[in-house]
């Protein structure tokens, strides 16, 4: 894992994360973060074999040994270096990275070379896997078939020879994917059945973090006080509005009977006496 400027910024820029260059009465090179670079210089050996540039997306769930290793495996099974760029970055992805990815890849003249022995090895990891998948698939538990996640944890319980070394089981998980979803078309491939609602609103709030942070870069302080001062404008506004304190009226009766203009009953007439007193001459 990467070192982060308050937890957050991965590395200094030339340009933009202003929210970390607003120190008062420092100067651009002695802000939190300095748009002045470090530059080296690293003389080149005859061993070197490729060079790796990579952010930090990458760098957060790979070391330097375990990407380079993994790139090496990988040049000796492709020859198409954008072929090795795609698995690097799917297998960070499977590795749990939630960052933006980007990598490049520059092979030197003794970068290794593809490999049929590597290649071999490559063909038989992947129909060892099949034919795991399969197995696993073959008992399906009290709700059926189960799911990819599941598959994904009995595979990482076992000693899987050849894996490729620095990617793990991760660097194989589209392999595994495609499997699964053959034998199981209809369902989810995505191996979040048992993820509850609290994971799920932690992963929504993270991306909702991230792509703020995309939108409203160097702005973050504006954003937020306008924000909040749009929330107390309304709750001032819903305070003061009239008739907020009086009480209902009281609901109209349903009974039957004979109403007034205004909607209101009318009190009955008294019946006329059963034997009336006959009139006085």
């Amino acid at each position: 894992m990467i070192q982060r400027v308050n937890g957050s910024l991965a590395v200094s820029r030339a340009l933009g994360d202003y929210d970390y260059k607003c120190v008062d009465g420092k100067g651009p090179t002695e802000q939190l973060v300095s748009p002045e670079p470090e530059v080296f210089e690293i003389a080149r050996a005859p061993e070197d074999e490729f060079v790796v540039l990579a952010c930090d997306g990458i760098w957060d769930v790979m070391s330097n040994e375990e990407l380079c290793e993994f790139v090496g495996s990988r040049l000796e099974v492709y020859d198409d270096l954008e072929r090795v760029c795609n698995s690097v970055v799917d297998t960070c992805l499977h590795k749990g990275s939630r960052d933006n990815m980007s990598v490049v890849l520059v092979c030197l003249p003794n970068a290794p070379k593809v490999s049929e022995e590597a290649k071999k090895k490559e063909a038989d990891l992947d129909k060892y896997l099949e034919s795991r998948v399969e197995e696993i698939m073959e008992t399906p538990g009290e709700e059926g078939l189960p799911d990819l996640g599941h598959v994904m944890r009995s595979l990482a319980a076992e000693n899987i020879p050849n894996l490729p070394p620095g990617g793990g089981l991760a660097s194989k998980r589209s392999v595994i994917e495609a499997v699964y979803r053959r034998i199981n078309p209809l369902r989810e491939a995505d191996g979040e059945s048992e993820e509850t609602e609290e994971g799920s609103t932690g992963t929504n709030l993270r991306e909702a973090l991230r792509q703020f942070r995309i939108s409203h870069r160097g702005q973050y302080r504006q954003v937020l006080e306008e924000a909040l001062s749009t929330i107390c404008l309304l709750s001032e506004t819903a305070e003061e509005s009239p008739g907020a304190g009086d009480e209902a009226p009281p609901p109209e009766s349903d009974a039957p009977g004979p109403r007034n203009a205004e909607g209101q009953l009318e009190s009955p007439s008294p019946p006329p006496p059963e034997n009336p007193d006959p009139p006085t001459v």
